[in-house]
This record gives C-alpha cells, structure tokens and sequence, in this order.
C-alpha cells in the first residue's frame, strides 16, 4: 500500500489491480467477479473474492461517499491478507470471502475530487494531519454552536464548510462527466450549501443509499411536504429533497432502489437463499462502535419466520468477539469500541440487512469523526485503527462457529427456563448472560484446543448462574 494515505477513486483502483497481481503467487487468489454492476453514471461496483469455502463472509464499504476509510480499511486487510496468506489459511479454506471497496463511486468521486483541492496526491503525512487536524476541530466547533443555540437557523455556513468553500463540481475531472453533469444540475435545482461538497455521502443522484429502503421513516414525512433538516454539523443541508447526505428518494420521481441498492442486496438474497452467507462486515467511518442488534420486524417481513430473540443473540456474541480485539484510540487500548444494545425501527438499509441475515455488523472505524478526512487527523490513530479491526476482523470469524454454538445454547436455555419474560427483557437476559460468558470463554481460549471442551464448560457455568 501507498506511503500516505487518502486515495482517490483512480489510486483505490490501481491499489486493488495490484493486490490481485500480487495474490497470483499465493495458495489463494483474489479474484475479480463479472457482475456488469454499473451505476447510472456508468461506473463499476468491484467485487472481489478470495478462498474455496462454501460459505460465504462478505465486507461492504462506503456506502456513504464520504467515509473514505471504509474503503481503505477494505484494501488494508486485502493487501494483507496477500502478505501474511498464511495466518488465513484456514479461514480461506473455510469461508469464501468478498469484498465490495466502493459500493458507492459515484459519492466516492464527488467527495475525493473536493479532497485533492487541498491535500494532493504524495502530499506529506504531517501536512495531511495539519488540515485534517483543522477540518476536525472547525466540525467539533459547528456541533457545539448548535447544541450552544449559538446557531438558530439552517442557512449559515459550517466553519468545516468554509474551508472548501472553492471546491464544487467544476473539481469533478471531465472523464466522470455524467456524475460533474448531475451534480452542477443538482446545485442548480436546490439550496446546496457551498461547500458541502467536501462531505457528499450520496451518488450522484442525490441519494443516500444506505437511507434508500422503503422502511425509512422520512419517506411519508417527505411526501407530506415537510422540509427536513439534518442535526448539528449538516444543519444547512436538506435531506427532504436531493443533495449531499441522508435523501432516501427523490420525490418527484416517486420511491425507487437505487441500482447500487438493489446489485447488493440481490446478491446478499441470492447467497442467503443458498444457504451460503455466513455473515457480513458493513463499514462505515466515525463513531468508534459496533451496531449488531435487528431492528424490530415489519408485517411484510415475517413471512420469513425470522426469530429476532434468536438472531439478537446471535449477533451480539459475535459482536463481543469482535468488540474484544479494538480500542478506540492509540493511547488507551483498554478503551474497546462501544457495541450497541437498544432496540430499533428499520430505518436504513443496513438495519434492513441485519434483520433478514445472520451475523450482521456495522463497524464505525474512527471514534475521531469528522468525515470525510477527520480520521486522518492522527495518523497514528489511523493506524492503529487498521490493525485493531484487522485483529477483530481475524478473531471474529475464527470464532465464528464456537459463537453460533455459545449464543444458540444461552437462548435455548432462556427459552426453557425463563418463558415468563416479554421479547426485550428475553433479549436484555441474554445480554447479561453472553457479558459473564464471554469473560471464560477468554479465559479457555488460550488454553483449550478444543471447542467442545469450552463448550461444556460454558453449560456448566449457565447451569451454574
């Protein structure tokens, strides 16, 4: 991988060109999947994959185009995966795994373009974390303006803004003219911030493509009329009409899927229709946390008998394994990433899929924020986020049948045991359960081979509780 970071579109695709050269030599080879997954604009949705498994694991990035370090964590753990082959070399006999770097090039483009106004390519690392440093501090100030009251209308523009208050479309190089196209006839047609730009997490058209499923509670506030503003930071920015960030669907044209949307999640269907889907790694930039609890089912999704006590349980075990091989910043290492508990409505897409497959997580990388380039701002914490999650992503999955086993034998002992609790006291039960488990599990770990060994021992102690 390049010397310092912050790719642009072209840079991600040379990177992912070589890593496949590289893996030729290797046991396993990545190997690219002709999907014809063309966005509107014309531009290739990649998906690569790598092992002989017939299960399938799948990682997704950037869904939002300014999360740029979900796709550079993606390229980090395939580039490494092709150096040290051999600490993967049972899970690749195991498991197929696939990786889509940019599921969304467009946002991916428009965002980056703004980026190399100020921080070109080979720029030096310390300059790079000097306007990365800046742009984080002036987003932190625009969020305390607004909770201060110090900002009481949704017209003045960001300081984060302000710093890329030049950069427009007219940066978009001429060889994506249909995505330069779109967004100067989008910046014609509405009330797009200067400069909110530098932050643009939809496609071209607009939309937000982890907002576009139909279960997004803004949709029939959207058609009544209601103008819709985002919080704090992207508090000049409107999400009720197309632009930079949250738009689930452009009223005038009624609710469709994006083709971005509907490529992934035909292919997810099509894997967990054949039994095939493990789990799925979903990557997003800021927050420093793990969400993995199923949103509540809607009426027309439980025909599918899906058992949302079973499924929460599940995923939460899972998420504990990974949660235990993070931290949040460089300096404290006992400070793991937060993994979220409280029950919700399906409201995007990503909620949508945690709810129909096994063993979903979204993992936000940085606890820094700030997007697109605030995780940048300490390049040793950017490291160090890259091999914390790399660690996680090993031990997750290395464990992930022991995990199944542990999560499936504390519901059924619940179910049993304990039938007079409601679905979220049933839940928060096994919560607690999972929280003592898994400090033995770490204990047996090292020092029991077999899984089944733990896997009594884990009775007893449930037995025991």
């Amino acid at each position: 991988m390049k010397n310092t970071v912050i790719y642009d579109y072209e840079e991600v695709e040379d990177e992912i060109n070589e890593i496949i050269k590289k893996s030729a030599s290797n046991t396993y080879h990545f190997i690219e999947i002709e999907n014809n997954w063309k966005t509107e604009c014309d531009l290739s949705i990649r998906h690569y994959s790598i092992g002989s498994g017939m299960k399938h694991i799948v990682f997704l990035a950037t869904f939002h185009g300014a999360e740029i370090i979900s796709t550079e964590f993606l390229l980090y753990i395939m580039n490494y995966i092709v150096e040290n082959e051999k600490e993967f070399l049972e899970i690749l006999k195991e498991y197929t795994l696939n990786f889509i770097p940019i599921v969304n090039p467009e946002g991916y483009i428009i965002t980056t373009s703004a980026i190399r106004t100020q921080i070109p390519r080979n720029m030096e690392a310390l300059d790079i974390e000097k306007i990365c440093s800046k742009y984080l501090r002036l987003y932190k100030e625009d969020d305390d303006k607004v909770i201060n009251g110090e900002i009481t209308d949704n017209t003045e523009l960001k300081n984060y803004q302000s710093m890329f208050k030049k950069s427009t479309y007219q940066d978009i190089p001429d060889k994506y003219k249909r995505v330069k196209k779109k967004i100067e006839e989008m910046y014609q047609k509405y009330k797009i911030p200067n400069g909110a730009i530098i932050a643009w997490c939809a496609n071209a058209n607009g939309i937000d493509l982890n907002a576009n499923t139909k279960y997004n509670r803004n949709i029939s506030k959207i058609e009544n009329g209601e103008e819709l503003y985002m919080p704090l930071r992207y508090s000049n920015i409107r999400f009720s009409e197309p632009g930079p960030i949250n738009c689930p669907y452009d009223k005038n044209k009624g609710f469709l899927q994006e083709k971005e949307t509907v490529f992934i999640s035909e292919f997810l269907e099509e894997l967990y229709n054949s039994n095939k889907l493990s789990a799925i790694f979903n990557y997003h930039s800021t927050g420093g946390l793990i969400d993995q609890r199923p949103s509540e089912l809607e009426d027309d999704l439980k025909d599918r008998n899906i058992n949302l006590k079973h499924k929460t349980l599940n995923n939460y075990m899972f998420a504990k394994f990974y949660q235990s091989e993070t931290y949040k910043n460089l300096n404290n290492k006992d400070e793991k990433y937060d993994i979220l508990k409280d029950s919700s409505v399906i409201k995007t897409l990503n909620g949508l899929y945690r709810v129909l497959y096994p063993l979903d997580m979204l993992v936000e990388l940085s606890e820094l924020g700030g997007n697109p380039i605030g995780p940048y701002s300490n390049i040793d914490n950017y490291n160090s986020i890259m091999k914390s999650n790399l660690e996680a992503i090993k031990k997750s999955i290395s464990y992930l049948k022991l995990s199944n086993k542990v999560s499936d034998i504390i519901y059924n002992y619940i179910e049993q045991n304990q039938d007079e609790l409601n679905d979220e006291e049933f839940i928060n039960r096994g919560y607690e359960f999972i929280d003592k488990i898994y400090e033995k599990i770490e204990e047996y770990l090292p020092r029991v081979e077999d899984a089944e060994k733990i896997i009594e021992q884990i009775k007893k102690i449930i037995e025991n509780t």
